[in-house]
């Protein structure tokens, strides 16, 4: 999902609702002050995780300010009155594993630490169906990626997605050499810089209905695209997409939601309509709260591709540094260029920018557990 930690105001929705017939609308109280925000989906398979941070709305000093909402007290609650506590693990997340009954409905209950209560409306739990296959096309412009899905029993209807994706590259030159700034010398280097990953969460909203389709059948769904000559595509790409299904209300919510992102590039520039989801403040419905709480079942699938791509690093040019100290320092130390080669005869080191010998400037060396 893009960005939400930016104000915003909702008096276009309030406009747009003063026009309805009797409408119930509460006086909203805090819409100059702070405004809660509450990320995450009840999920029985692969552990819940809610994010909560507090925003300023439009108009208020400093619009990019958000606050992580910490020492809250979060429980996902069932309509039996079972009750399962999130643990609270840093930067505003909670996060908790349980064994759900999908026969039950849930529901998301917040205490903060100034006693406020909050809670989603009850939901029924929706299980994801199988994800069939991830695709891709090579376009001109690069590669798409597409989700392909479908319930035979024709009861999901709404679905959204999610992906982490990860890829592996590798430097432009192959170096066994670094420079050490305690020693001021040039030293083996103990660990490789030539294969590095990197990873990236998507931050678009991803939702597709087939409620207007006799099946219930995802074909093609775009889901990720990635520019033609990228280096993502230079070595091997791996993509986890996770497949949710909603309700018709929460589907309506995040469809508001990428609505708003595409049209003004935020969820907190001024709305185009109300984007309040189901959470409420518990003993003052006025209160603004931003977000939707669905729970279920989810899906996921991580797949491979290796893919024909051209990249190539601008990195040719290549220099000669004395094995002298001042000039190590001064080339390595602070100039960031990296030792490629030592050359006896003239007593110093072919040498590149760091960015093509170092594979660690963009990403990490350590290679991912599931990576093959």
């Amino acid at each position: 999902m893009k960005t939400i930690y930016y104000s915003f105001a909702f008096l276009f929705a309030l406009m747009l609702l003063s026009a309805c017939k009797d409408p119930y609308m509460p006086e909203l109280k805090n819409i100059k002050g702070e405004i809660l925000v509450v990320e995450g989906y009840i999920d029985g398979a692969r552990g819940t995780n809610v994010t909560m941070t507090r925003v300023k709305s439009l108009g208020q000093p400093d619009t990019s300010f958000r606050k992580y909402v910490a020492d809250a007290t979060v429980v996902i609650e069932d309509d039996k009155g079972n009750k399962f506590p999130l643990s609270n693990v840093g930067s505003g997340n909670y996060s908790g594993n349980y064994n759900l009954n999908k026969d039950n409905k849930y529901r998301l209950e917040i205490v903060t630490s100034d006693q406020k209560k909050y809670a989603s409306d009850f939901v029924n739990y929706k299980i994801s169906p199988p994800i069939n296959a991830i695709t891709y096309k090579i376009e001109n412009a690069g590669a798409r990626f597409y989700v392909n899905t479908q319930d035979d029993n024709n009861q999901s209807k709404f679905y959204r997605w999610k992906f982490e994706e990860t890829w592996q590259y590798h430097s432009f030159y192959s170096t066994d050499l670094k420079y050490d700034p305690v020693k001021q010398r040039v030293i083996p280097n103990p660990e490789s810089n030539f294969y590095c990953w990197q990873s990236d969460l998507s931050k678009d909203i991803l939702i597709q209905t087939t409620s207007n389709l006799n099946q219930d059948v995802i074909k093609d769904m775009p889901i990720n695209f990635i520019p033609n000559g990228s280096y993502k595509l230079s070595d091997l790409y791996s993509i986890n997409v996770m497949q949710y299904v909603l309700d018709s209300i929460g589907f309506n919510y995040y469809q508001q939601l990428k609505k708003n992102t595409e049209e003004t590039g935020s969820i907190f520039d001024p709305q185009p309509g109300n984007l309040r989801g189901n959470i409420k403040n518990s003993n003052d419905p006025s209160e603004i709260v931003v977000g939707y709480i669905g729970a279920g079942s989810s899906y996921q699938v991580r797949q491979f591709f290796k893919i024909p791509w051209v990249f190539r690093e601008d990195c040719l040019e290549t220099i000669f540094v004395p094995n002298i100290s001042d000039s190590l320092e001064f080339y390595f130390g602070i100039n960031d260029f990296w030792p490629l080669d030592y050359e006896a005869a003239g007593n110093r080191y072919k040498s590149s920018p760091r960015e093509c010998a170092d594979c660690t400037v963009r990403g990490s060396n350590i290679k991912p557990p599931f990576w093959p």
